[in-house]
């Protein structure tokens, strides 16, 4: 199991109405955070990878535990293999590729933070294809320099993206398939598809497997090739340091084209079992609405966070911290390292946190 500490998802109440810059939220959090570290630190990882292949290899082994909830309901691990192999076909189809084996052709992909990402970067592999990522918050411009960078053959477009890609597919002259609405996935295991072996394709280790663009902060964007056997060390290295288990569940809320929304929280907790319970996007109150609902339907609740009364803390916070903000800081901070940590709290930072207006507690584990 993973280590988990308590964090609860709260909203300002109008005494902290005229906060000050999150810098300074930042600033108490990184001087109260002590990082804990897990015994497995110690260990090394092994350059031996023993058999390299995708995630969606080991998903017969979880049948019909539940991988993703979304919007739209729960998705198990067989129908997501399932969907993700019809997907497949209709992309060998769509290509011409009577083999079965795309040989590195790069498969642009516009989905929404739901189950239909996985099903599309899933296919992808499986016909032999480089999954390449897009952002739905990028303008029709950066997606065109996306596609055509990376010389992409066909566009996959998840709901409702059909309009924003099916634009640049005409402008580029490239196929797009169309998916159907999350909770109608398993419709395309009836779509007329052609049938890929089980054992498609054994050489993964070298094989290249995504592609990611940077920020562009410094230039345009520049394209990232991963191989399989990069993200499966990715993967195992995390899973190893941060005890990932299948009876864990992962809130995941982050961007879905850069490898810690792709690796860290989505491939890591699909390799060992896990569920992950996806988000469009991270905002405090109306996750603490939706985790409420998600604990009414049962679900275990997992946090990250634990308040506890620390003199060491009191003596270096000299002025109250929005909660709004510390929690917006604490959650990208926690995000983006693979230890865990304990934010300690002075009995005043305390009493005025439970002065605000509290929503429940959110299941987050980084």
């Amino acid at each position: 199991m993973l280590s988990l500490y308590t964090v609860s998802i709260w909203s300002c109440s109008s005494s902290w109405s005229h906060c000050r810059s999150s810098r300074r939220a930042l600033k108490w959090l990184l001087g109260n955070v002590e990082q804990r570290t897990f015994a497995s630190s110690t260990l090394k990882i092994s350059s031996a990878l023993g058999k390299v292949a995708p995630v969606f290899s080991r998903a017969s082994a979880y049948g019909d535990s539940v991988a993703i909830t979304d919007h739209s309901g729960s998705h198990t691990y067989r129908s997501l293999y399932k969907n993700s192999k019809s997907l497949a076909g209709l992309i060998t189809k769509a290509l011409t590729c009577q083999s079965g084996d795309l040989q590195g052709k790069r498969i642009s992909f516009l989905c929404a933070s739901d189950a239909s990402y996985t099903v599309a970067q899933w296919a992808a592999w499986m016909c032999g294809g480089i999954a390449v990522p897009l952002y739905r918050k990028h303008p029709p411009s950066e997606l065109e320099y996306v596609i055509s960078d990376s010389q992409s053959s066909l566009l996959v477009a998840g709901q409702p993206f059909m309009d924003t890609l099916e634009p640049l597919a005409q402008k580029l002259g490239l196929p797009c398939l169309q998916l159907p609405t999350t909770s109608s996935l398993d419709t395309l295991q009836s779509e007329d598809t052609q049938t890929l072996p089980e054992e498609n394709i054994s050489d993964w280790a070298e094989r290249p497997a995504m592609l990611i663009y940077t920020s562009g902060t410094t230039g345009r964007p520049k394209g990232v090739l991963h191989t399989h056997s990069s993200l499966q060390a990715m993967v195992q290295g995390l899973v190893s340091e941060w005890a990932w288990n299948r009876d864990d569940v992962i809130l995941h809320t982050l961007p879905l084209h850069h490898v810690h929304g792709i690796v860290n929280k989505l491939m890591c907790p699909l390799w060992v079992g896990a569920t992950c319970i996806m988000l469009p996007e991270f905002s405090a109150q109306k996750t603490g609405m939706s985790v409420g609902v998600w604990w009414g339907l049962g679900l275990p609740s997992f946090t990250v966070l634990h308040a506890t009364h620390s003199s060491k803390a009191e003596k270096r916070c000299k002025s109250p911290v929005c909660p709004a903000h510390l929690l917006d800081v604490a959650v990208h901070l926690l995000t983006l390292t693979p230890s865990h940590f304990i934010i300690t709290l002075s009995e005043r930072e305390t009493e005025q946190i439970n002065a605000a207006r509290v929503c429940p507690a959110v299941s987050l584990i980084v």
